[in-house]
């Protein structure tokens, strides 16, 4: 038996039916089709709870239509803003304050929808930064400097311990900045592109998978695909790649994610149906020095506009946190046996290589590698190694800079004796052990198993082959279906809804202030149970 709820007219319409509403005889209604732009925007431009229920409530008031909505929307004029730079702070998840910039760039036209990229910046050990090292950060980033050359607008946010890119707190922080920037420029929606080196490349591989529909593209220099899974253990899955076309510049004498190390990964994201462009260049673990390599990347970017109601789309999630891919959401997994076409994306690796999971102080100039962080669990802390502690010597070999650690790591074997020499307190201190032996492993290690549907729409029918998938919802929009007329889901070759849904106004303006998407403004939701 399948239930179906429609969250739109029915609800939303409700909803929207509050004081502001009021009968004849408790308050003078706005004049039809003008009393509610003037309060649209102040919605727009509202940054407190209270102000945007207020103003949304006089938007209702005025009883404008989903249409008449998008088409005020799409053509908002905003104030203008200074040139250059400017330092932002948002609250995050945790109600701590977390700094990022903002660069507006000379040929910004408030009129004008302008592209925007979020650049990542590598390296997120520091617990905290002052605006003129955040600042100083994003001038040197080579990623950054394309934006500004571009005139794009540029979001440069701050990852840190506590707030990494593979962790919740710092993914979510990075949307809500993304939020507030739309809420201040006009920025093109189907071109917000995201960037990032070494972290950030695989903050931004991350944010790919789990917030789909986000980014119209991302580039990724020397990152890992896994790495908010590894370290951050995050429920990646690859065949989400499907929804983002992605670039990924890896070296093959880098070294921390080396071409042959990358390899098997690629191809199993090849294989799931992952839109990854892949580019092997020669050199160590640094952003591409080539002007060609830097035009390359500009013209990926700028090659991939989004769409905002893709046709087509894969959703696969282990946790319905992150079960949203554009306008479909996996709210429940079942314990039902996988679909016989459902495969889980999982590569095997061979584990020879040597990392000691700890991140180096970039701020200490040595002599020494000094532990800014040491991950539980990892080979340093079963050597005793603690966070404060300077590594001197490794092996035998003395270790001045992170390039002399990164040169004496690429002489160690699996499975033998090591011995390293650290400065702790103001005493010498010898930690012995064992390198582990070679071992195979999956990349991810899963919570638990996942589902997965594959949708597609024609015309307005909707197609949708599922595994695992108990309730979902689908989010209505006039490009992905006409809402003059009825509308059809076949779940599996059985229909499990048909029927005509209204567009809900109300529906739209909180879909809107939730998501500040403009180009993709969804005006109801079905949700269908017991699949």
């Amino acid at each position: 038996m399948f239930l179906v709820m429609i969250v739109g007219m029915m609800v939303g319409g409700m909803l929207g039916k509050g004081p502001a509403a009021a009968a004849p005889g408790k308050g003078t209604p706005p004049a039809e089709g003008a009393g509610w732009r003037q309060p649209l925007l102040d919605l727009v431009r509202a940054d407190t709870p209270g102000a945007q229920a207020a103003a949304l409530d006089r938007v209702l008031a005025g009883a404008p239509s989903c249409a008449e909505l998008r088409d005020a929307l799409r053509t908002l004029v905003f104030p203008p803003l200074p040139r250059g730079y400017q330092a932002f702070s948002l609250p995050g998840r945790d109600g701590k304050a977390r700094p990022w910039l903002l660069h507006v760039p000379a040929s910004y036209r408030p009129s004008r929808p302008t592209p925007l990229l979020v650049v990542l910046h590598g390296g997120v050990s520091w617990e905290d930064v002052a605006t003129a090292t955040l600042q100083a950060w994003a001038e040197a980033d080579p990623l950054a400097r394309l934006g500004r050359e571009r005139g794009w607008l540029l979001l440069y946010p701050f990852g840190q311990d506590g707030a990494a890119w593979w962790d919740e707190i710092g993914q979510d922080a990075v949307l809500r900045q993304i939020r507030e920037v739309k809420r201040l420029a006009n920025v093109d929606d189907d071109r917000v592109w995201l960037a990032g080196f070494s972290d950030g490349a695989g903050g931004a591989l991350a944010l790919a998978m789990l917030h789909p529909g986000e980014f119209a593209a991302v580039v990724a220099c020397h990152g890992h695909p896994a790495l908010a899974h590894l370290d951050g253990h995050l429920p990646l899955r690859l065949p989400m790649l499907a929804n983002t076309p992605c670039l990924l510049v890896s070296a093959d004498d880098d070294e921390f994610f080396p071409v042959d190390k990358m390899r098997p990964l690629v191809e199993m994201a090849a294989r799931a149906g992952a839109d990854l462009t892949w580019r092997e260049i020669p050199g160590r673990h640094r952003f591409p020095d080539e002007v060609a390599d830097h035009r390359r990347l500009v013209e990926f970017l700028e090659r991939h506009p989004r769409d905002p109601v893709p046709p087509r789309l894969v959703c696969e999630a282990e946790n319905p946190a992150w079960g949203r891919c554009h306008w479909l959401a996996i709210d429940e997994i079942t314990a039902a046996p996988a679909a016989p076409w459902a495969e889980d994306f999982n590569p095997i690796t061979r584990q020879e290589a040597v990392n000691f999971h700890f991140i180096a102080d970039e701020r200490f100039r040595g002599p020494g590698v000094r532990a800014q962080r040491v991950f539980p669990d990892s080979l340093c802390a079963h050597l005793g190694m603690q966070k404060g502690d300077v590594l001197t010597a490794l092996a035998g070999r003395p270790i001045r800079t992170p390039a002399d650690l990164a040169a004496a790591k690429a002489t160690l074997q699996a499975g033998t004796d090591l011995e390293l020499t650290v400065r702790r307190a103001g005493q010498t201190v010898t930690l012995r052990g064992r390198l582990p032996d070679p071992t195979l492993a999956f990349v991810f290690d899963r919570a638990g198993p996942a589902a997965t549907v594959r949708a597609r729409a024609v015309g307005n029918r909707l197609h949708l082959e599922t595994s695992r998938a108990g309730r979902l919802r689908i989010f209505l929009h006039p490009d992905l279906v006409n809402p003059d007329r009825p509308l059809t889901v076949i779940a599996d070759g059985r229909t499990v809804f048909t029927g005509q849904v209204a567009p809900d106004p109300a529906y739209l303006l909180r879909d809107y202030l939730a998501r500040r998407d403009r180009r993709r403004l969804y005006e109801a939701e079905i949700v269908l149970d017991d699949l």
